[in-house]
């Protein structure tokens, strides 16, 4: 079962995110530079309450790409596994 994250422009400065099984996320209006936060997306399946979380960030990219905004998307938890074979 893949999980593909997928981004939706909706215009010109806001866009979805969206993976299979899951509701698309709220807007994302990348004009709020400098924002930060958190994206959830739900499982379609309202029994279960299951969740994608993922952190963000909307940023200008560094010269010569000052044009640009950049939105990063990262995971929100990272699980190690430290237990010995």
């Amino acid at each position: 079962m893949s999980n593909d994250i997928l981004c939706m422009p909706i215009n010109d400065t806001k866009l979805k995110i969206a993976a299979m099984y899951y509701k698309d996320s709220e807007d994302i209006d990348l004009s709020h530079l400098g924002m930060s936060g958190v994206l959830q997306l739900q499982n379609k399946d309202e029994k279960s309450p299951k969740q994608l979380q993922f952190g963000f960030s909307i940023a200008l990219a560094p010269a010569p790409y000052s044009k640009t905004v950049l939105l990063t998307i990262a995971p929100k938890y990272v699980m190690v596994n430290m237990l010995e074979n």
